[in-house]
């Protein structure tokens, strides 16, 4: 008997193995073949539930010796029998090293029949299929299922190899996924702003200690070069347009806080690239005259416009729809919605006002 077993594991694939395995099991008495009970509770472990007639029959068909008993090799000529040499290979193919379908192995072998089906419903087909309910899928029961299944026989008989297959499941995936969004000219110009802004901060940073023993991170008091100059204004003129027109990509469902606390973004950046922009920015090289009547508005428009967008957010804390509230930082509830707004209305009002104010009444 050893020596026929032996010869069955010779290429180790899974399913001779489990053949071994069970005919060990159920050769209860060690006789060296199984008799049709034995016969009969050996293919109902391999997931094929027969009678005790039929075992008797399998007998009679397969055994070589006529002594009413299948040994190892017959016992492994039933179940090839029973299995197509297609199907066998599949199961193979996918089956663990016990020779057994779990439900993950046997959604990937139905999955390769050109059957898709969820982790759930393959579940419920080991339960209607696996024999001995086990949980696991073996030869017979495998073979059984795809015996009802029109799509996988047609399948092995156009496909055997499976190339088409495989080909149809890349396209299909391929298909169902999600065209890539084109990315928008404002994100564009938003990320040339981020580095040109980098490169505008690299511009003034200088860690040191000044005359007064104070450490600093940035020189704001060096004197630019023209091209320097000329990268710093390039910037706040971009970053201006990228937030004004960030504006207008909000969604038309977003809550009131997010569209104003973007309107005051866009404000205190528009209020800073006006001031740097004109002869009180620092540069050489300016665009405007503040003390203008038109280098005058240039500079308060923008301020008055921020004010506006802060006291309307402070009323918006106050009074607002509490619907998306939670989505905008800082401003996720009516209280620290409230303090945010009084912070902003105070630094507007200490770090703009008091020092611009000055500026723009008397020239000196």
């Amino acid at each position: 008997m050893d020596v026929a077993i032996d010869k069955m594991i010779e290429n180790e694939n899974p399913a001779t193995v489990a053949v071994k395995q069970t005919f060990l099991k159920f050769d209860k008495d060690n006789s060296g073949g199984l008799d049709h009970w034995e016969l009969k509770d050996a293919l109902n472990y391999l997931d094929h539930d027969v009678s005790s007639h039929t075992a008797m029959m399998l007998i009679n068909e397969y055994s070589t010796d006529q002594n009413k008993e299948l040994d190892a090799t017959e016992l492994n000529n039933v179940v090839m029998k029973k299995a197509p040499r297609d199907i066998c290979s599949i199961f193979i193919k996918f089956s663990d090293d016990e020779g057994f379908l779990g439900p993950g192995a046997l959604r990937q072998a139905l999955s390769f029949l050109g059957i898709d089906k969820t982790l759930k419903q393959t579940s419920a087909i080991l339960e209607s299929f696996g024999a001995n309910n086990d949980g696991r899928l073996e030869l017979l029961g495998f073979s059984n299922l795809v015996s009802t299944l029109p799509v996988a026989k047609f399948w092995l008989t156009v496909d055997p190899s499976g190339r088409i297959r495989q080909v149809r499941k890349q396209f299909l995936k391929k298909l169902a996924q999600a065209p890539k969004k084109k990315v928008s000219i404002h994100s564009q110009l938003a990320s040339i702003s981020f580095g040109m802004i980098l490169l505008s901060c690299s511009l003034i940073w200088s860690p040191g200690v000044n005359e007064f023993g104070v450490f600093h991170f940035t020189d704001l008091f060096r004197t630019f070069s023209r091209n320097e100059e000329t990268i710093i204004t390039m910037t706040s003129i971009l970053s201006v347009i990228v937030a004004f027109t960030g504006r207008f990509r909000i969604p038309p469902n977003s809550p009131a806080c997010r569209r104003l606390m973007f309107d005051y973004s866009a404000y205190v950046i528009a209020s800073s690239t006006a001031i740097l922009l004109s002869n009180i920015g620092g540069m050489a090289s300016y665009a405007f005259d503040a003390w203008s009547p038109s280098g005058r508005v240039l500079i308060l428009m923008p301020v008055i416009s921020m004010f506006l967008s802060v006291f309307r957010m402070l009323g918006d804390s106050i009074a607002g729809p509490m619907k998306g509230r939670e989505t905008v930082p800082m401003m996720t509830t009516r209280p620290t919605a409230f303090f945010t707004s009084i912070a902003l209305v105070f630094t507007a009002y200490f770090q703009v006002v008091q020092h611009l104010t000055p500026l723009l009444t008397t020239k000196t």
